[in-house]
């Protein structure tokens, strides 16, 4: 569930925030913040679209009620969808993911292709990997002046 919200936050997510649809895109326009739940999710599915708007001094924020690493799951990309992402910063997320060496930020299952965009964005405070992808390149990666903050052990960019 996607609430809209007073004192300073714009929308919470409770649960799990399943966009789906070859015609669906959904848009998060610039200097929105979103807090998520334990255990909140985005999940994007079968050929749905999400894009994630942020500017310079208005980024969009999406992170947790808590600043625990992994405190709501992340994001999903799944099933030929996009995620597009400019000026964002994901934090305290990272248990997005098939089990606990799998688990990231965002996190791409291996079912069929998908596109990911990130662009000036930032991903801290994950509980794991920043972006988990399948290692047989089903999924098209671009990401340009990102910035991943993650915890000892954690790689910016974890294929299996």
């Amino acid at each position: 569930v996607l609430t809209d919200q007073k004192f300073g936050i714009d929308y919470e997510i409770k649960g799990c925030l399943e966009i789906t649809g070859p015609n669906t895109t959904v848009t998060i326009e610039p200097n929105n913040i979103i807090m998520c739940h334990p255990q909140a999710c985005i999940k994007i599915t079968n050929g749905a679209r999400l894009i994630i708007l942020g500017e310079p001094q208005k980024e969009t924020y999406i992170a947790g009620f808590d600043t625990l690493p992994g405190y709501w799951q992340g994001i999903w990309v799944e099933d030929n969808s996009t995620l597009e992402m400019q000026q964002v910063i994901i934090s305290d997320a990272g248990k997005a993911g098939l089990d606990s060496n799998l688990q990231g930020s965002i996190f791409v299952d291996n079912t069929d292709t998908v596109i990911i965009k990130i662009k000036n964005s930032i991903i801290r405070n994950s509980a794991a990997h920043g972006i988990v992808l399948p290692g047989f390149a089903k999924a098209q990666l671009e990401a340009t002046n990102k910035y991943l903050d993650l915890g000892p052990g954690s790689e910016a960019i974890k294929y299996y």
